[in-house]
């Protein structure tokens, strides 16, 4: 399976969530949001080089947050200056995810949410759109190391720039969304969704109207469709942002 037909499908799972929420069929609703979680993580991460097809059903399987592993470790080794995000908001939301209840973890999660929504746009907009994303990078490194200071604007192809631009306004936001939601869901195995076991012994009964995962996924699935899905397609996860402006 390749990479473009894993975002396709995931957002076709997100439709099929979506709808069975609206039908009352609350654990498939589930089992197809998760699969939709899945299939955009393993998109991302094949998108940066980080994994391989034969890692997904070998390595990942249904584990997202695998995937978030394997990226922090590529960050930490070659940092990525436009994708701000490190591996302590693994530890961080793990614990809080592991250590508590259904309820609170929906809350915590939603509160981090919103933060992430609510942060100061990262470019500016006054500013032609190259400068605005050299002083967004310069925050973070010396342009000078990146050669950006000797570059000519007019040399450098429109598409670069606003692919840096969606990297800075949308990339981060989406792996934070990203991990928080894998998180989540990570409190359940993907068969918790759909058979009986020790934890849950009939889904149907467990994913009730009143089950705080449940009564929540509608936030949920609009933070999915019209952030991470919206815009995961649009953006060159893999493009190395040290020579994107010049290779």
């Amino acid at each position: 399976m390749n990479e473009d037909s894993l975002l396709k499908i995931s957002k076709s799972d997100m439709e099929s969530s979506l709808d069975l929420y609206k039908c009352s069929k609350y654990p498939q609703a589930l089992f197809f949001f998760q699969q939709s979680v899945e299939k955009v993580t393993k998109y991302i991460g094949l998108q940066f080089h980080c994994i391989e097809e034969s890692d997904l059903q070998r390595k990942i399987r249904h584990d997202p947050v695998k995937v978030f592993r394997i990226l922090f470790d590529k960050f930490i080794s070659d940092p990525n200056k436009i994708i701000n995000i490190g591996p302590y908001s693994l530890t961080n939301i793990k614990q809080i995810v592991k250590n508590s209840c259904e309820a609170e973890c929906i809350n915590v999660a939603k509160n981090q949410i919103e933060e992430i929504l609510n942060e100061p746009k990262r470019i500016d907009e006054n500013k032609k759109p190259f400068d605005a994303v050299c002083d967004y990078l310069s925050n973070f490194i010396n342009i000078k190391d990146l050669g950006l200071d000797n570059i000519k604007i007019e040399s450098i192809p429109e598409s670069r720039i606003e692919n840096e631009i969606k990297k800075i306004t949308y990339g981060t936001q989406i792996l934070k969304f990203l991990l928080i939601i894998s998180l989540v869901i990570s409190k359940y195995r993907i068969d918790d969704f759909r058979y009986p076991s020790e934890k849950i012994d009939d889904p149907s009964d467990y994913f009730n109207s009143v089950n705080p995962l449940v009564k929540n996924l509608p936030y949920f699935i609009s933070i999915m469709k019209e952030i991470v899905l919206k815009f995961s397609g649009e953006i060159e996860w893999g493009v190395d942002n040290k020579h994107s402006f010049t290779s």
